[in-house]
């Protein structure tokens, strides 16, 4: 089971960067910065905004979800976040088909 708990936008941010299988060396290159400087974001979760667009780019990640800081969830695996940041992003025109895959995960 999951647990939730009240996080920062910093706290996210490091989170995602010990979640990575890309390099910091690596991510520092792609986002044009030192690798310090991703040693310097791990550590504190500082980053610069137009840095913060960079990496989330370059980790595949939706930057509105690191400003919801109301809750997260610890524990869920990879597949289980990624449903979630579906369903958050699925337009009106397409909740239909949420409806559908839970009418038929709750037949089972």
């Amino acid at each position: 089971m999951s647990s939730i708990e009240n996080v920062t936008i910093e706290t996210k941010i490091i989170d995602l960067l010990e979640k990575t299988s890309i390099s910091k060396s690596e991510i520092a290159r792609l986002c044009g910065v030192t690798r310090g400087s991703v040693q310097h974001w791990a550590r504190s979760g500082n980053v610069s905004k137009n840095n913060l667009v960079k990496l989330c780019e370059v980790l595949d990640q939706d930057i509105k979800t690191l400003f919801d800081t109301s809750i997260t969830t610890k524990t869920l695996r990879p597949f289980q976040e990624k449903a979630i940041n579906i369903i958050k992003n699925l337009p009106d025109a397409e909740y239909y088909k949420l409806e559908e895959v839970i009418s038929i995960l709750e037949k089972k």
